[in-house]
């Protein structure tokens, strides 16, 4: 009997996404969406694709963690402000994506300066 209880509640939460209000907030550092029963936050590292609709936006999350695999994405539905939220998904995440790329590309230079040195050495 307790699955006659909790098999609705699961249902309905893991739905509640495209029936239920929803808040999203976008930070410079992931997005945070609450609906119904779910409550997640997502950094910009973890979206692997984003989707512009007419009605809303939706980010794709990569899917290395389980929690991942079954969220699979963040519905972000618009208020009429679709350019605003579109503008800012893609601002926010082309930012935190080149700050990476660029520590990247330092250590990468760091690295070869060390190794050209140890090789002067010998």
């Amino acid at each position: 009997y307790p699955l006659l209880v909790i098999a609705p509640i699961v249902l309905v939460g893991s739905a509640s996404s495209h029936f239920m209000p929803s808040l999203y907030v976008l930070t410079e550092e992931g997005v945070y969406w609450r609906c119904f029963l779910n409550m997640n936050f997502k950094k910009w590292t973890e979206v692997e694709g984003m989707l512009f609709e007419n009605d809303m936006a939706e980010i794709f999350l990569e899917t290395k963690s389980f929690r991942n695999r079954i969220l699979r994405s963040i519905p972000l539905y618009y208020n009429r402000n679709r350019d605003e939220v579109e503008e800012t998904v893609r601002r926010l995440h082309k930012v935190k994506w080149d700050e990476i790329r660029e520590q990247v590309r330092l250590k990468t230079e760091a690295n070869t300066l060390a190794t050209d040195a140890a090789a002067k050495k010998t």
